[in-house]
């Protein structure tokens, strides 16, 4: 059973707001693509795994997609996919990488070729080991018992062709999506005894899911963007066309001639991936281009957020459409 299921990250959505809300002719755009091609071929890959790790036993592993902790410093750390078991632990950092990738143990690097362009990466071997020394710090912190804690890189482009380079003791951290699981089974044959009771392992699901803490960031800001070159108004559902009109209690697009009785909540969900969760009457009116103080009146009491303050200063918080997005 998955039990923090591989969602979009902070970023991805960010980025896929940002996308379809600027200019096709704006001078970040190229940028705000590689960054989200990057981030959308690693969700990608995560989700790939899905097919393969629903091989393993729900009464034995419990698995938790992109959880991020804190330890006692300032600092966080992330895993893509942490398998949780009643006699070991495994980290699976995931990479989506096409073409031919060269590990160089020497220099610590991960070398891509790939349509004749070469590209260097940091060394996720190296990676998914600081994320093991992380966690097991973690667990010590928490007065968790220690387990075993194994790791993995996973490749999950079945074409994608891996090469070591130097002689390597941690070739066996590196699989693709297809062997992961035998390698998994090859664990648990050698770790059978139970160190964790079922009453732990539940206790511990707990802490986690609580503990996890969702990277935000200002992605305006990072690349540049101005919040007044975001383009404003309800986009359709069906073909992401901006703007919808409003009319008789519906959002309809003039592109694909749809109605939604809804679409604003879309929309409201990309004001919180850019601007954050508090929000006026008269942001939102701006936001979602309304002219009408009664529909956007109408629209907040049908959301029923909580608010603070009085008439024009009154601001309503929006985290309960945050809390279906993460």
């Amino acid at each position: 059973m998955i039990k923090k299921e591989c969602k979009k990250s902070f970023r991805l959505l960010g980025l896929e707001t940002i996308h379809r809300r600027i200019s096709p002719s704006h001078q970040r755009r190229s940028v705000i693509e590689e960054n989200l091609r990057r981030e959308k071929a690693g969700y990608q890959g995560e989700k790939s795994l899905d097919y393969y790790l629903s091989f393993l036993s729900d009464r034995k592993y419990l698995i938790f997609h992109g959880i991020r902790l804190h330890n006692t410093n300032q600092y966080y750390f992330q895993m893509d996919i942490l398998i949780l078991s009643q006699s070991f632990f495994v980290i699976l950092e995931v990479k989506n990488f096409g073409g031919a990738i060269t590990f160089d143990e020497e220099l610590k690097q991960l070398i891509q070729e790939k349509d004749g362009e070469i590209k260097v990466y940091q060394d996720p071997l190296s990676q998914v080991l600081l994320q093991k020394r992380q966690f097991a710090k973690w667990l010590q912190i928490h007065k968790i018992s220690s387990l075993p804690i194994f790791t993995f890189v996973v490749i999950s482009n079945p074409y994608t062709l891996i090469h070591f380079k130097n002689s390597s003791n941690r070739l066996h951290m590196v699989s693709n999506s297809m062997h992961l699981i035998s390698k998994i089974e090859d664990i648990e044959r050698i770790n059978h005894r139970d160190v964790l009771t079922k009453k732990e392992i539940q206790k511990l699901t707990k802490l986690l899911l609580r503990e996890n803490e969702s990277k935000k960031e200002d992605l305006l800001k990072q690349f540049q963007i101005h919040k007044d070159e975001i383009i404003k108004g309800v986009y359709c559902p069906n073909c992401f066309q901006l703007p919808m009109k409003r009319g008789h209690g519906k959002w309809y697009c003039n592109q694909c001639l749809q109605s939604s009785k809804h679409a604003h909540l879309f929309s409201l969900q990309d004001y919180i991936l850019l601007f954050g969760t508090s929000i006026t009457h008269k942001q939102l009116s701006d936001f979602l281009q309304i002219s009408s103080r009664t529909i956007t009146t109408n629209i907040i009491k049908s959301l029923k957020l909580p608010f603070e303050g009085k008439g024009k200063g009154r601001v309503y918080e929006l985290s309960i459409l945050e809390r279906n997005m993460f």
